[in-house]
């Protein structure tokens, strides 16, 4: 949702729907637009503060409840997989529906996948999208169960490995000892990557990692400790960094391996060395870190271990020249993006949803999570802030993803009060 200055609703601009949790968003935004236009005759003669919208937008709820409902379950049950466009255009043709209902004529959902031609879209439509900030909504509520506004998200990008070993099978009896074994060889680099307590061991690689503000700081101290209660949630009995907390650990970047794949294991194992290992890889990043720095600095790492880098099958004469060969096939990635935690808008968004709430929101520099949110500050020139709704137990990614049904109800309220409220409390100068 991209904000001009002083309204309180505004055309609304999406890519298509990826999972349930972009189609809960929207659901929780037609209801607040829905409220906010039988509202508005009555605001008029008197301004609605944010507890006053938060409470008309329950009695709104309540009276609709069923059909709210019903309409949410119509989105839902249409198939949402990525790679099924036939119905990602269903998706996208019944939310324009939805929003037309609504009175937002001034709409388009502009259909991307994968946010490779995301920067394209954004340049075209630079006109139509010019506001001075964005809001996104996507993502959960903090796990304690606290409303968040969340100030960034962390890049990404990931890497492909192969490894070679034999050119056939094996038998480890009659050739074990003596044929490297693809898998062992894949151990090694896996291990020469990453320590087994979360360090990264590439050199030079946290060295362009931006320090954190006095105003980053001073918000990760301020959030609530959920660190041994999600141990013991989750059988861990240690965690990384020495036990370090996860909202300190979320601003720093990580290597996560994403899996491994060599020969059989159980029921399908057998005695045999496999010709080749594989291994899938993302990295996390934080601001200015670069998806191409990263290449560079892991493919240097990589060398100086004693490995032939190729990015497609290798020949029979490198094989035969080459001990150690890895295939490497990145994927494209994307920086990170953090707005300022104390510029106008960050200000304003933080008094508007604080208006009315039982307690005011968590202030998070960094979403664990990632997303081109970059693209919009880059071209379009203006801040990105998350306003998030879902539990934080959904199942993001997963199978069975989910959300509450109170965390739908609360997320009518907030945006009904947010956008009553925002463009009141914004008065500053444009954000630059």
């Amino acid at each position: 949702m991209h904000l001009p200055r002083a309204t309180t609703t505004s055309p609304l601009m999406a890519t298509t729907p990826r999972a349930h949790r972009t189609r809960h968003v929207v659901v929780a935004l037609l209801a607040s637009l829905a409220f906010l236009s039988t509202a508005a005759t009555a605001a008029t003669a008197q301004e609605l503060s944010g507890r006053a919208a938060r409470e008309a937008a329950r009695t709104y709820r309540e009276a609709n409840e069923a059909a709210i409902l019903r309409e949410f379950t119509t989105l839902l049950s249409l198939p949402n997989v990525a790679s099924d466009s036939v119905n990602i255009r269903r998706n996208a043709a019944l939310l324009l529906e939805m929003l037309r209902k609504r009175g937002a004529t001034n709409t388009q959902l502009l259909e991307e996948a994968g946010s490779g031609h995301l920067k394209a879209i954004l340049q075209k439509y630079k006109t139509l999208l010019k506001g001075d900030a964005w809001l996104f909504c996507d993502g959960p509520v903090h796990q304690g169960g606290d409303q968040q506004l969340v100030f960034g998200l962390r890049g990404v990008t990931g890497l492909e490995v192969t490894v070679y070993g034999p050119t056939r099978p094996l038998h480890s009896g009659h050739y074990g000892n003596w044929a490297p074994n693809p898998g062992m060889l894949l151990a090694h680099l896996v291990a020469s990557l990453r320590s087994d307590d979360g360090e990264i061991l590439i050199p030079g690689f946290y060295a362009d990692v931006r320090p954190l503000s006095a105003a980053e700081r001073k918000a990760v101290a301020g959030l609530p400790l959920v660190d041994t209660t999600l141990r013991r949630s989750l059988g861990l009995a240690k965690t990384e960094g020495n036990n370090a907390l996860l909202a300190e650990r979320i601003m720093r970047p990580a290597l996560n391996l994403r899996g491994l794949r060599v020969g059989g294991v159980q029921e399908l194992g057998s005695n045999t060395i496999s010709t080749e290992a594989f291994a899938s890889f993302d990295f996390r990043l934080v601001p200015n870190q670069t998806p191409a720095r990263v290449r560079e600095l892991v493919e240097k790492h990589l060398r100086t271990k004693g490995w032939h880098l190729v990015s497609d099958t290798p020949s029979t004469s490198e094989r035969l020249t080459h001990p150690r060969i890895a295939r490497l096939q990145w994927e494209s990635g994307y920086p990170a993006q953090r707005a300022h935690m104390d510029d106008p808008f960050s200000r304003a968004l933080v008094t508007a949803v604080s208006d009315g709430a039982r307690t005011p929101p968590l202030l998070v520099p960094t979403l664990g999570g990632s997303g081109p949110s970059y693209l919009f500050t880059e071209v379009l020139g203006v801040p990105v802030v998350t306003l998030p709704i879902a539990n934080a137990d959904n199942n993001q990614h997963a199978a069975n993803e989910n959300l509450r049904v109170q965390n739908l109800w609360n997320a009518i309220e907030m945006y009904a009060g947010l956008m009553a409220r925002l463009g009141k409390e914004w008065g500053g100068p444009p954000v630059p």
